[in-house]
């Protein structure tokens, strides 16, 4: 059973992937998305909430979340551990 997934500097990944791989890996307690091109808030938000064991998460650099609603940062606050460095994430 996956618990660890890393898939940071993968420029293919896209929301839709993030939303496949929510669905089929609900054991993960362990994601890191760093350097994501082309994922959104809306799928980090889709992992953070199909996968209920998640612990850990760092989006560092992931330039595609210039934006953060009120709603996504409640979830990443509710993980033990969160990396949001260079992410441009702003509170909006």
């Amino acid at each position: 059973m996956l618990r660890q997934l890393d898939v940071g500097r993968c420029d293919a990944l896209t929301d839709a992937s993030l939303g496949m791989l929510a669905e089929w890996a609900l054991q993960l307690t362990h994601v890191n998305l760093e350097w994501l091109y082309h994922v959104t808030d809306q799928g980090v938000r889709r992992i953070i909430r199909r996968c209920t064991n998640l612990q850990f998460l760092c989006v560092c650099s992931s330039v595609a979340l210039p934006r953060c609603p009120p709603v996504f940062l409640r979830l990443l606050l509710a993980l033990q551990s969160v990396c949001l460095f260079r992410s441009r994430c702003m509170i909006v």
